[in-house]
């Protein structure tokens, strides 16, 4: 079984083929003499990006993956910053705008994450893309307006925001194999390529420590803006009260009204921050398409 294998677009492998990471991870296959991929189509890494965390959703997100069958086989810490957010989304982050990057930065820049690889007894996993492809398409979208009823992004929260999409799974084993280059050093991605489907791993025990260790809020926008308005002196509120309305009324944007803010009252709660950024920020050039397309868009 070849790498074209693990992709339903040879085009992305054509541009893998000289990315570094990808490479990596290859010569770690090679030097393992792993000849059968078809081990790594049955695997599927689960993000759960500090956004579930925060808001406590990481374990539905666990309970609906249970209920699917899936089970935990590895798992590990990790945590987001500039660089890996961008080789992370190198491939699409060319349609986003300055103001959708910088909310990508202050929702997962330096917060805990953490990455778990899953197994699903009796699912189809031999297609091409293998089990990422088939639960990508079980997330749902980024976007909240095309997410659907029994989509995992759906049902998870009241808050529907796009940069808020709880978890990360790569669209195809390919990017799983590439992802793991970006994320884990060699001793590590060639513990998880020897792994097999009979391996065993507490999740719950490890998502809890990593959600005793991350901020806690709601993380919607109302909520931090009620929070803000709650703790000002009765002087301020007007003031502050009349820069909300013009954020809500688009004559200034998300990074004016945090600056004005900050100016006025000293620094903002991170998680405030990430509130309004979730709804306010822009997300993506108009009629500008990524230079590998999501499986979703």
């Amino acid at each position: 079984m070849t790498l074209d294998s693990l992709t339903n677009h040879p085009r992305k492998l054509e541009i893998f083929s000289t990315d570094p990471y990808f490479r990596d991870v290859v010569d770690d296959i090679a030097e393992l003499e792993i000849t059968d991929l078809s081990t790594l189509k049955s695997f599927v890494p689960v993000i759960f990006r500090p956004d579930s965390l925060i808001t406590g959703h990481a374990f539905d997100v666990l309970a609906a993956l249970e209920r699917d069958g899936y089970r935990c086989i590895w798992g590990d810490r990790i945590q987001y910053n500039r660089y890996t957010i961008r080789e992370c989304w190198k491939y699409q982050l060319n349609v986003a705008t300055r103001e959708r990057i910088d909310a990508m930065d202050l929702l997962l820049d330096g917060l805990p994450a953490f990455y778990a690889l899953m197994i699903c007894n009796g699912a189809d996993s031999d297609k091409r893309g293998g089990l990422p492809t088939l639960l990508s398409k079980r997330k749902g979208t980024s976007s909240p307006t095309t997410r659907q009823p029994g989509d995992l992004r759906h049902s998870l929260s009241r808050v529907q925001e796009s940069v808020l999409t709880f978890i990360h799974i790569p669209d195809e084993s390919l990017d799983f194999i590439r992802e793991m280059g970006i994320f884990f050093p060699s001793n590590v991605r060639r513990k998880i390529l020897s792994l097999n489907s009979a391996g065993r791993f507490d999740i719950k025990w490890a998502l809890r420590t990593v959600f005793y260790d991350s901020p806690k809020h709601s993380l919607a926008y109302k909520d931090a803006k009620r929070e803000i308005l709650e703790s000002l002196a009765l002087d301020d509120v007007c003031h502050i009260q009349n820069l909300f309305s013009a954020l809500e009324d688009g004559k200034i944007n998300w990074l004016k009204l945090i600056s004005d803010v900050e100016r006025l009252l000293g620094p903002m709660s991170r998680m405030h921050k990430i509130a309004i950024a979730a709804r306010f920020a822009s997300t993506h050039f108009a009629n500008a398409k990524p230079v590998i397309e999501d499986c979703l868009v």
